[in-house]
């Protein structure tokens, strides 16, 4: 009998507690496990800085709404050693992860002289800058 009372009060306080996380902060959740699918050592990640882009459109602000997750991971290689913080992007949509980004340690794009990464000219600035 108590273990059922035990369970019944454990599924209510979980029932309640997702109940008032935000569309934004399950679109974060999505993202990080979308991430966590693309490392060599997902029990080894460390997010930090990760945030929602600002959305707009009739959906926006809601379950509905595609997000842009942006952030920083760190985890343990083939070596197993930490590679240091790395710069993500990924967009949530629908619910669902997509393909995420990851910077990867690359020479600079020197073409239009500004000495950026592919991944700071195509992505980090098109989809985490809010810009003025």
């Amino acid at each position: 009998m108590e273990k059922k009372h035990f369970l019944v009060i454990s599924f209510l306080i979980v029932t309640l507690c997702a109940c008032g996380e935000s569309p934004e902060r399950r679109a974060i959740k999505v993202g990080e496990d979308g991430v966590l699918n693309a490392l060599k050592d997902p029990d080894s990640a460390k997010f930090k800085d990760v945030y929602v882009m600002p959305q707009i459109g009739k959906d926006a602000g809601t379950e509905d709404s595609d997000y842009t997750v942006c952030g920083h991971v760190n985890s343990k290689n083939s070596f197993g050693g930490y590679t240091g913080y790395t710069r993500f992007v990924i967009h949530v949509i629908g619910g669902k992860a997509m393909e995420p980004v990851l910077e990867e340690a690359e020479l600079s794009n020197d073409v239009d002289g500004t000495d950026e990464t592919n991944f700071e000219t195509m992505y980090w600035k098109n989809e985490c800058i809010v810009w003025k």
